[in-house]
């Protein structure tokens, strides 16, 4: 499968994990466990499936879809289409496709937030910004990283006062009202790569894929949300561990995809061994307290 996003549904309790490689999502019942495809993107022209978030209000699936080429394999993949990527939305009762914009240039749209009035931003990695969808399904950009780059994981604050993204090797704090961009976090606070992020009771709960020891870390933020105060590794080691990516905040607790395989998948994929892809351990979702 080659996950990379988890996205929860509040209000039907199920989760729906994205596919890089099968360009498909996957819904998954939280009760028991019963698992279904839920939207074949090869269909519809959708690449492979990162970041997702869902719009609980509107009944709407958001993710953000790239092609990545062999950076991030997928079925039937046509190099003559490498770099695009888009925005999309699936209709949670139905699985029909609602929306769909395309870049008009290359990029790769990597995680996803929703506003409460249906507002979606989504992180544009090889652009270095942020971009917020208009009303006429159109992307516009809300903020400017480049300063920073490689902006990825992406939340907002219940209040929406605040966004939080991440770039590069820390964290960057967006005024909501202006969209303008400051850095709370870089080299020296925080170790190491962020995938996922999401905001919790004055928290930043993180996801750092490469990072033995702080697989998901909790930082505890000052009352003013502009200092990490303190570092707290909730995940630190795991059998099944091999390159976690998103997660969902479901009440007290984070679910996470703990063993993409993205770059192990990658490397067997370069050498032609599909078969010794075939032998990866089954894609798990870890419980986590994250004890904020």
């Amino acid at each position: 499968m080659i996950p990379e996003g988890i996205a929860h549904d509040p209000v039907d309790g199920v989760f729906y994990v994205g596919s890089t490689w099968h360009r498909n999502i996957v819904r998954v019942d939280g009760a028991d466990d019963a698992q279904q495809e839920f939207f074949a993107g090869v269909d519809h022209g959708v690449w492979g499936i990162v970041g997702m978030r869902v719009d609980p209000e509107r009944r709407l699936l958001w993710f953000a879809s790239s092609h990545a080429g062999d950076g991030m394999p997928m079925i039937d993949m046509h190099p003559t289409f490498e770099g695009r990527t888009g925005l999309f939305a699936v209709d949670l009762e139905t699985g029909a496709l609602r929306h769909r914009t395309v870049l008009p240039r290359p990029g790769f749209l990597n995680d996803v937030v929703v506003a409460r009035d249906g507002t979606v931003y989504v992180t544009d990695s090889a652009g270095d910004a942020v971009l917020r969808r208009t009303d006429g399904d159109d992307l516009e950009t809300f903020a400017d990283l480049s300063e920073w780059g490689g902006a990825n994981g992406i939340d907002i604050t219940p209040d929406e006062r605040f966004m939080f993204v991440a770039v590069g090797r820390g964290v960057v704090r967006v005024d909501m009202a202006s969209g303008d961009p400051d850095p709370i976090a870089r080299d020296t606070a925080i170790a190491g790569v962020i995938d996922g992020l999401y905001f919790r009771d004055g928290a930043l709960i993180v996801v750092q894929p490469y990072e033995a020891g702080r697989y998901v870390t909790r930082l505890d933020l000052d009352g003013s949300l502009s200092t990490i105060v303190r570092e707290v590794p909730i995940l630190e080691d795991h059998p099944l561990i091999d390159q976690p990516t998103t997660a969902a905040i479901v009440g007290p607790d984070l679910y996470v995809i703990s063993n993409s395989h993205l770059q192990t998948f990658r490397r067997l994929y370069a050498a032609g061994d599909l078969e010794g892809a075939a032998g990866l351990t089954p894609p798990t979702i870890l419980k986590v307290p994250t004890g904020s």
